[in-house]
């Protein structure tokens, strides 16, 4: 995990990554959008067979609620020790599959902690959630069309959830499987121009 420097400049952004990942897996992604952008890239707390994760499913594969939850407060206090007090106006928050939900729920539970939020295949992490005001807080969700790991509906489940804050909300569907591709960054570039 990386922390900000002094000498770093420009908007920072906070890196959550999928299911079986690393930190080193959305640092490419950052680096071609915002090549000279400070990021800290988190390393899920949960050792899985590839890699990590930031939370832990049920035996189901449903949500397991309680355990983010759990996770929430201790992922808050790593991004805040990484990015000093005067460099958090407008974080940019980038997470994937499993980060997304996680990010999602960071906004639940600390809206002042992101100014953009770039939700990759996410799900809602909380089955009825009430978000605070979210007003100040862009968001891009991209939702893959063959998505054989999401249900219909599951993107646009939590884009309701968000705009009901008060969040600006931008839904796009790309046509692609799960994983990551060109057609994310294609899509995210834009956005970022506002």
């Amino acid at each position: 995990m990386q922390h900000l420097t002094p000498r770093d400049s420009g908007t920072p952004w906070v890196l959550f990554h999928g299911s079986d990942g690393s930190e080193h897996d959305l640092v490419p992604v950052v680096e071609e959008l915002a090549p000279h952008a400070p990021h800290v890239a988190l390393r899920g707390t949960v050792r899985m067979p590839g890699g990590y994760a930031f939370f832990e499913r049920n035996e189901d594969r449903s949500l397991n609620e309680d355990d983010i939850r759990s996770r929430v407060p201790g992922t808050i206090r790593a991004i805040k020790e990484r990015i000093p007090h005067g460099r958090r106006q407008g974080v940019i928050g980038l997470g994937y599959s499993n980060g997304a939900i996680m990010l999602s729920a960071l906004l639940h539970r600390e809206p002042a902690l992101f100014a953009q939020v770039i939700l990759l295949r996410p799900l809602t992490p909380y089955a009825s959630p009430t978000y605070p005001p979210l007003r100040h807080v862009r968001v891009l969700v991209l939702e893959a069309e063959h998505d054989a790991r999401r249900s219909p509906g599951d993107a646009q489940r939590q884009c309701e959830f968000l705009l009901a804050a008060g969040a600006k909300v931008t839904h796009r569907i790309i046509a692609a499987e799960h994983p990551l591709n060109r057609l994310d960054i294609e899509a995210i570039r834009p956005w970022l121009k506002g």
